[in-house]
């Protein structure tokens, strides 16, 4: 299953779907990027052919319009059992768009276009761009939501994939503090600000522990990037870690354009952090424009990298972290790329490379356009 976004209109997005046929493919899309890998791959294809990918068998089935923006990935279920029937079912999350629209996580049937069930939130920040994330055991999906606009409380939410329900127990408020002197610090303590935060990239699902990370919609201050873990467990949502990027410094997002927080077969995880404070070289506890490995559940800092000319690429706004990460699957590669400076870095996840002063990085390949 191919999909795709059209922009019809500025304050309107619609969804259109190109299938061969019926939905028949039953390979879920339960994350961002398909894997927690992000590695885009559907290995479940068997339909598309260059023989049948042609002007006659294959094209647009429906366009959907929806309350707002389209700003994360949208998922697919197949099998689902949805108002005593099964479907094949698409799920988008919307976010509100300037004109204060409210925003909804809807499921269409993927074969028909038919609208299935609609949630219906407040207006949310039109930065939360974050995809959501299905757990297909439990028939859960996991979302961000921001209320009101920027400033509103931030939450995590657990809905029923099968009939649009909140759980029990759901929605959880986003709160965190961490020991810090950073940007905004009060008595020795740097605290999750949700005025300056926005959840950007992709939720990420790891042994039933939700993973998501913040930056900001802009550059005002003072705001620093986080990664948060919860749990929803017996019909409650609990805290399970907090990591701030850099609890003594400012900037820092966690930014990624979407991309979501990646994870290996170990359950550690992957993201690209943007530019800011950076002081891991020297025995600090800030990351601005690295490559960070943390190990879960406790989200305690494992490996790092970061370019040895970070600094002057730092001050130039020229962000490592823009976008994410990607695992290269059957081996212990980590590629990061899609920087503003224009340079891909391969490197090897059980040896990153940290900082070399005055370079080459240690990486295992790194290339220039």
């Amino acid at each position: 299953m191919t999909a795709t976004l059209r922009l019809h209109a500025p304050m309107s997005l619609a969804l259109s779907l190109l299938l061969t046929g019926l939905a028949h493919g039953q390979t879920a899309v339960p994350t961002q990027h398909n894997d927690n890998a992000r590695t885009g791959s559907y290995t479940g294809e068997l339909s598309l052919t260059p023989q049948n990918v042609n002007a006659t068998n294959f094209g647009k089935l429906f366009t959907l319009s929806l309350d707002a923006n389209v700003n994360g990935q949208v998922l697919y279920a197949p099998g689902i059992p949805v108002n005593g029937s099964v479907h094949n079912v698409i799920y988008a999350s919307t976010s509100n768009n300037s004109n204060g629209s409210p925003c909804s996580l809807y499921a269409f049937d993927a074969d028909n276009g038919a609208q299935l069930w609609r949630h219906q939130f407040t207006n949310s920040a039109r930065w939360t761009t974050c995809a959501p994330a299905i757990d297909l055991s439990t028939y859960i999906i996991y979302l961000v939501t921001k209320d009101n606009d920027d400033s509103g409380a931030t939450y995590v939410r657990a809905l029923d994939i099968r009939t649009g329900a909140e759980m029990v127990g759901s929605p959880i408020v986003v709160a965190a503090s961490v020991p810090g002197t950073g940007d905004g610090a009060v008595n020795g303590r740097v605290s999750f600000n949700t005025h300056q935060a926005n959840c950007r990239p992709g939720v990420l699902l790891v042994n039933r522990t939700v993973y998501i990370g913040f930056a900001h919609n802009t550059d005002s201050f003072p705001y620093q990037g986080w990664v948060l873990g919860y749990r929803y467990d017996r019909g409650r949502f609990s805290q399970t870690a907090v990591f701030c990027v850099n609890p003594n410094g400012g900037d820092d997002g966690v930014w990624m354009a979407g991309k979501g927080i990646a994870s290996d077969a170990a359950g550690n995880i992957y993201f690209s952090v943007g530019n800011g404070t950076f002081t891991a070289n020297s025995g600090g506890r800030d990351y601005g424009m690295c490559y960070v490995k943390l190990a879960t559940p406790a989200l305690t800092v494992a490996d790092w990298f970061a370019p040895n000319d970070q600094k002057p690429l730092s001050d130039a706004d020229l962000d490592l972290g823009n976008s994410g990460v990607v695992g290269i699957p059957g081996t212990n590669r980590i590629f990061g790329g899609a920087t503003k400076f224009g340079t891909g870095f391969l490197m090897d996840s059980t040896n990153m490379g940290h900082f070399t002063p005055g370079g080459p990085d240690q990486v295992s390949t790194e290339s220039t356009t």
